[in-house]
């Protein structure tokens, strides 16, 4: 898989990401509120869709932040430099792993959830 379509569909979302973090927010306030002033009838209902809001909103920010272009200098680097380039790709790349861990981790927990609704 190219790592370059990654790269520009989420540099296109990236001045998003404020109103990812805003929902973010918003989800869990409404978890926080079905905490507190709801009945536990009602929260059976109200909750899962404030987790699954809450954790898919998160990983889509974790995702525009993740698949950002790095920036390689043109002129002639020195070995530390180079060193540092490459621990920033391994991270980038460990970073990516997790990300698709985590990713496969929220959609099986939505579907757990969503046939325990049913």
């Amino acid at each position: 898989m190219d790592d370059n379509r990654f790269i520009r569909v989420f540099q296109y979302l990236y001045p998003y990401r404020k109103y990812c973090l805003i929902l973010a927010a918003l989800c869990f306030s409404s978890l926080i509120y079905t905490f507190i002033a709801i009945s536990s009838q009602q929260q059976n209902i109200l909750l899962v869709p404030a987790i699954l809001g809450l954790l898919w909103t998160l990983i889509f920010y974790l995702a525009i932040c993740i698949f950002q272009p790095t920036h390689i200098p043109k002129s002639k680097l020195s070995v530390l430099q180079r060193l540092k380039l490459k621990f920033s790709h391994f991270f980038k790349v460990l970073l990516s792993i997790i990300f698709m861990l985590l990713t496969f981790a929220v959609v099986t927990f939505s579907f757990r959830l969503f046939n325990a609704m049913n």
